[in-house]
């Protein structure tokens, strides 16, 4: 089914019909990429996933940090009364070893931290309990081991089969369109108002040409030539049309390259490219990815990866200072543990193996039809000539006589002259001989006179000249009169072609018989700039 797009479309514009929709970007109607049916998606092929490659072995643990240093025992107190409070114990100063061991117990005193055990004091009342010894510093991490070598690929997984190709998409629409001729002066024709725009068609589609270009007969040619040869006339209806519609129907073998054409004019061509149905239309989208392939036999395993190293043991911490002894003091708290050393880190993994080729791709979608070109632009005003711009000028001479005895107007002489400016006057002159006949009837002799004028068209323009009467000296024939009409014609033809005619009548009703315009009379039009 045909679609009619709109005519003079602005951009972005859209047209739906048949469930498909089109845009307008400008020069063309485009079939939008998210309407239509998409072509059914290609399967996936699926390809075997390779062997995987083997575990790399665990790195040997790093060996633990050494304990810190256990603090000192403090001095013993004197015999007396209650030993005052322990100092509390000194940090221990190993660098970057384990914690350090707890502090020895300070003299008796209150219950706190358990600090190191004081050295025995004389007898006498109980201390109080002493200060808990500093913590001893952390000692540092062991080394990180080295990592084990990387086990070797697993060898490739074979080949999935390919998948099936896709549906191919619903075929376009058709349609037709309809163009607006018109001409710039004798430079361009206008369609839909661009001067001489290249039309592209569509192979089925129908095309109506609305044409308004009067003295610019439009042909449809397979070459830019002007006259009325090479004219395409397959699927053309009313070729050479000025006033009317030109109906073409484009048929599945016309030539890809096509022109139309004034009769008259060279300059009023243009370019068809005629293409097939759907041809250069948007991409269709691609089709979802088909399914996974089956996964590949595993690779082969890897070389276990060499243990690392040890990470070498902290320093102990320095040992507390021994508090005073106090009497009888209680036990203090248990100092805790320094910290354990760092576990060597594990070696590196081996590689795994490669992964099996992932299985070709399935065939994509059929692509959809493309849409009718839109209505070209609107075309601009003929331009006035730059300077130096040569004058039109047109002339015409009658190469034999004329003759009538009709008293209507007959034309003798016609012309057209293309302006170059669309602003020029025309200059009209006709010049030559007109003749009057005398029948001789020897008692009633017949005169009469011959009229001349010069038109526009279809209207008149100056003032007419009319022959003397006839005489021939008592003879029957012919009486010749000169005669020149001159008329500066200020009619604004915009830059469209003009056409004059110089035209005769047997005047009044003088006798009867033939007047004549003489061979050798002259017609010419003359643009003034």
């Amino acid at each position: 089914m045909a679609a009619n797009f709109p005519n003079s479309p602005s951009l972005n514009d859209t047209f739906t019909e048949n469930g498909l929709t089109f845009v307008w970007n400008g020069s063309a109607w485009k079939l939008n990429s998210s309407s239509g049916t998409k072509g059914q998606k290609g399967e996936d092929g699926t390809g075997a996933d390779g062997t995987k490659g083997q575990k790399g072995e665990v790195g040997a643990t790093g060996a633990g940090g050494d304990k810190g240093q256990k603090g000192e025992i403090g001095s013993t107190g004197g015999t007396g009364g209650t030993g005052d409070k322990g100092q509390k114990g000194e940090d221990g100063t190993g660098a970057d070893g384990v914690k350090g061991q707890k502090g020895e117990v300070g003299a008796g005193g209150d219950k706190g931290q358990k600090g190191e055990v004081g050295a025995g004091g004389s007898s006498g009342s109980d201390g109080d309990k002493g200060q808990k010894g500093e913590a001893g510093a952390a000692a540092s991490k062991g080394q990180k081991g080295d990592a084990g070598t990387n086990g070797s690929n697993g060898s490739d997984g074979s080949d999935g089969d390919k998948g099936q190709k896709g549906d191919k998409g619903q075929t376009g629409a058709t349609g037709s369109q309809t163009f607006t001729v018109t001409n710039s002066g004798a430079s361009a024709y206008q369609i839909d108002g661009s001067n001489n725009p290249t039309l592209t068609l569509v192979r089925g589609f129908t095309y109506t040409f609305n044409v308004n270009a009067s003295g610019h007969p439009f042909y449809i040619k397979t070459s830019a030539s002007t006259g009325t040869g090479n004219q395409y006339t397959t699927g053309v209806t009313n070729n050479g049309v000025q006033v009317g519609t030109l109906t073409f129907v484009v048929p599945s073998n016309a030539p890809a390259t096509l022109y139309y054409i004034c009769q008259y004019h060279g300059s009023m061509v243009g370019t068809i490219n005629t293409v097939e149905n759907g041809q250069k239309g948007e991409k269709g989208e691609i089709g979802a990815d088909g399914g996974s392939g089956a996964d590949g036999s595993d690779g082969s395993k890897g070389q276990k990866g060499a243990t690392g190293a040890g990470g070498t043991g902290g320093d102990k911490g320095q040992k507390g200072e021994v508090g005073a002894t106090g009497s009888g003091g209680s036990t203090g708290s248990a100092g805790s543990d320094g910290d354990k050393g760092q576990k060597g880190e594990v070696g590196s993994q081996g590689a795994q193996g490669a992964q099996g080729a992932q299985g070709a791709q399935g065939a994509q979608g059929a692509q959809g039809a493309q849409g009718n070109t839109g209505s070209t632009g609107s075309q601009g005003q003929k331009g006035e000539p730059g300077a130096g711009q040569t004058p039109a000028i047109e002339s015409t001479m009658r190469s034999n006589d004329t003759s009538t005895s009709s008293e209507s107007y007959q034309t003798a002489a016609t012309i057209t002259i293309n302006p170059t400016v669309s602003g020029s006057k025309l200059l009209v002159v006709a010049a030559g001989m007109m003749g009057s006949y005398r029948q001789d009837d020897y008692d009633d002799p017949e005169k009469n006179q011959c009229e001349v004028i010069l038109y526009r068209g279809g209207s008149t323009i100056g003032y007419s000249a009319v022959s003397s009467l006839a005489d021939h000296s008592g003879n029957s024939g012919y009486t010749h009169t000169g005669f020149n009409l001159t008329v500066r014609d200020s009619y604004s033809h915009g830059g469209n072609n003009v056409t004059y005619y110089l035209k005769f009548r047997r005047y009044g009703s003088n006798g009867n018989g033939p007047v004549k315009v003489m061979k050798g009379t002259s017609l010419t039009v003359q643009e003034i700039i």
